[in-house]
């Protein structure tokens, strides 16, 4: 066997549908990745659990699949925070490259995950996005922000799967739509 014995014991038994293990696992990392984010990346609490959620689901379908398997050369704990410093990278990188979205063509909000160039377009898409709540801005954000998948939104939020992930998303869009011909 190998230095992780234990950690690879872990992943047979979530393998084998232990969601107990898996709920401990969750809770057990959650805080001391929150402030592991919070600390080395400036980031409030609110956009550390978010970041957590995402790594997590991450996590967990990397093992559901099979891309962590035995003989694991790093800690679950090491390759759960590198997921999570991965993730919050890219997207940041992502913030970063922008495309045009213009007000007046706000029916490519609604159909594709448009990035923001100007102040005025982002405090535009922000106001409408707060008008929401948080349930939808969350699962939009979710969407189109962080190119989410159906499945991870549904894993996230707590929803029960795929198709209630995209009803969700599509009840918000058609909020937002209501908002936006206000």
């Amino acid at each position: 066997m190998t230095t992780y014995e234990e950690d690879e014991h872990l992943i047979s038994q979530i393998l084998a549908g232990d969601q107990k293990v898996l709920s401990t696992l969750y809770f057990k990392m959650k805080e001391i990745f929150i402030s592991y984010m919070m600390r080395e990346y400036k980031l409030e609490r609110f956009g550390a659990l978010q970041c957590y959620g995402e790594a997590f689901t991450t996590f967990y379908l990397n093992i559901r699949n099979g891309k962590l398997m035995p003989p694991l050369r790093s800690s679950l704990k090491t390759y759960l925070f590198s997921i999570g410093k991965f993730s919050y990278l890219s997207a940041r990188r992502q913030s970063q490259k922008v495309l045009p979205l213009n007000p007046s063509l706000s029916e490519s909000l609604i159909t594709g995950p448009e990035k923001i160039v100007t102040k005025e377009n982002a405090q535009w898409v922000r106001q409408l996005l707060n008008k929401l709540g948080d349930p939808c801005k969350a699962i939009l954000t979710a969407f189109f922000i962080k190119g989410f998948s159906a499945e991870s939104v549904a894993l996230n939020f707590g929803l029960s799967n795929e198709s209630a992930a995209r009803k969700r998303k599509f009840d918000c869009l058609k909020k937002i739509r209501k908002l936006m011909s206000e």
